[in-house]
């Protein structure tokens, strides 16, 4: 009997932090707000690293280190720079951080 409430318990914590998590989608929308017209891009391969909870600026979330490639399918002209269509960028130990929200996980520190 112990060993089936240890069990049912050890499944319940799992599928309890797995649930908690941000999805790969949350973390790829946060990783694009890093870049120029990162509105204009998709990312093509994201591989994370390394996850760990921190506190960034007083608020509590997760910090993600990715490693990946961008490209961007749309031509697009920033204050600063022009980058066009097709380019791709590739991304090595890139710090992304998500923090929970009411309505899910968002990038933003000020929301």
């Amino acid at each position: 009997m112990r060993v089936i409430t240890f069990f049912c318990a050890f499944l319940l914590t799992c599928f309890y932090s797995c649930k908690n998590a941000p999805s790969d989608d949350d973390i790829k929308r946060c990783l694009l707000k890093d870049y120029v017209c990162g509105e204009y891009a998709k990312v093509n391969s994201m591989t994370i690293v390394n996850s760990s909870e921190r506190e960034f600026m007083g608020i509590n979330g997760m910090e993600y280190i990715v490693d990946g490639e961008i490209e961007w399918t749309t031509t697009c002209q920033s204050m600063i720079v022009k980058v066009m269509a097709g380019h791709k960028e590739t991304f090595i130990n890139k710090k992304v951080f998500v923090r929970k929200m009411d309505k899910g996980w968002t990038c933003n520190t000020n929301e």
